[in-house]
């Protein structure tokens, strides 16, 4: 027999341990753990706010096999990332029919909900000429998620357009953009051209009306990530690439430690991320020659700093999709960002609630490094300014 139990929190008092609470309310220590990604089960703090597992609970309080777990959007877009709206699609999975409609006007799904984890998802576009062709086949993965859908007849494969109005895009012969690292210049394969098209007001409106959250909060995120450097590089004698950052122990984990010994400055167990903004390419094209894919997943991408590891929570079958579209729109790294969070309860809950340093121990990692302190002083500094100045 099961009962379904409602959705509840819990705030932790002076006295309280994680095992008196998960007692009192029916749960093992693991799954309050699991579900507040609480690092040492034996130091909670009064005051923290706990969240007690939504999900239908049989008799040891666990959740039983094909429980409610999440739910998804659809985000339809062109090669340029622009928002397709009028689109008839459908939505199946090994249930039948779950969803279907008309993308509205950002180019978005109604929600469908009560999905379940491993469920096997379809979805069918309408043809030009009619009937409905398959587009996605996909699982899914469980917590609040956007999956990104592009247009087929507009998707790039392997060579690319060079786009007016972006200064450089008559010098590479390939269709990729160049870079001078050292004394030669370096077509980025893996990269397309930037369009020149920036995140608009209305865009950050979207976005936090998505999430849940102020627009302010947003724009805290970025100006800590890249306030400096911007979300693309434009060095002198450089066509305009996304901002990365190259971090050698994703290498060094992607790759179990293989080029340690013999290249100590892109693969080490222990972060390392220093130098210009040249070197991350530098760096990043070196481990590019030794493991293309794990490369592209070591090096944080965009506005906001994902990284490339991250692609599916960003709405991405693989890395290369998700840093050829990084290259092409900075709004699509609003998008990117949006579908990030959203994949993550912890992430979301703290944004909206503006719980800076739960924010950014999730988002940077447990050290963080002061990260929480800049996004709580760019807050502030939106807020003052009417969240207009980015």
């Amino acid at each position: 027999m099961s009962v379904a139990t409602k959705p509840s929190q819990y705030v932790v008092a002076a006295g309280d341990t994680l095992g008196a609470i998960a007692r009192r309310f029916g749960y093992s220590v693991d799954e309050l753990v699991v579900a507040n990604e609480i690092p040492d089960p034996d130091r909670i703090a009064v005051g923290q706010m706990l969240q007690l597992p939504l999900e239908e609970k049989g008799e040891l309080g666990r959740a039983e096999e094909g429980g409610t777990q999440g739910s998804l959007r659809i985000l339809f877009v062109d090669k340029l990332l622009r928002a397709i709206s009028g689109l008839e699609f459908v939505l199946e999975s090994n249930r039948g029919v779950i969803l279907e409609g008309i993308t509205n006007a950002d180019g978005l799904s109604e929600s469908v909900s009560e999905l379940r984890v491993g469920e096997e998802l379809s979805l069918l576009v309408k043809r030009a000429r009619g009937g409905f062709k398959k587009v996605i086949s996909t699982t899914f993965g469980g917590g609040e998620r956007i999956l990104t859908a592009y247009s087929p007849a507009l998707l790039v494969k392997s060579r690319t357009e060079a786009h007016e109005g972006i200064p450089g895009n008559d010098r590479s012969a390939e269709g990729h953009p160049l870079i001078r690292i050292d004394a030669g210049e370096v077509a980025l394969d893996f990269l397309d051209f930037d369009s020149g098209e920036r995140i608009e007001e209305s865009d950050y409106e979207v976005a936090a009306s998505l999430l849940g959250c102020e627009v302010a909060a947003i724009k805290a995120v970025a100006q800590a990530e890249t306030g400096a450097m911007g979300s693309f590089f434009q060095l002198r004698g450089w066509d305009s690439v996304p901002a990365i950052l190259y971090e050698r122990h994703y290498f060094h984990r992607l790759t179990s430690g293989a080029f340690d010994a013999s290249h100590p400055d892109i693969s080490d167990r222990r972060a390392g991320a220093g130098g210009t903004w040249s070197d991350q390419y530098r760096k990043l094209l070196r481990a590019y020659a030794l493991s293309e894919e794990a490369a592209l997943k070591s090096a944080s991408w965009t506005k906001f700093q994902i990284m490339g590891a991250n692609h599916v929570a960003a709405g991405f079958e693989s890395v290369r999709e998700m840093v050829r579209a990084a290259s092409v729109s900075e709004k699509f790294h609003l998008r990117m960002f949006v579908s990030f969070i959203s994949s993550d309860a912890v992430l979301q809950r703290s944004l909206v609630g503006k719980d800076w340093l739960a924010f950014a121990r999730r988002y940077n990692g447990p050290a963080q490094r002061g990260y929480d302190l800049r996004m709580r002083e760019n807050y502030e500094n939106f807020r003052r300014n009417g969240a207009r100045n980015d």
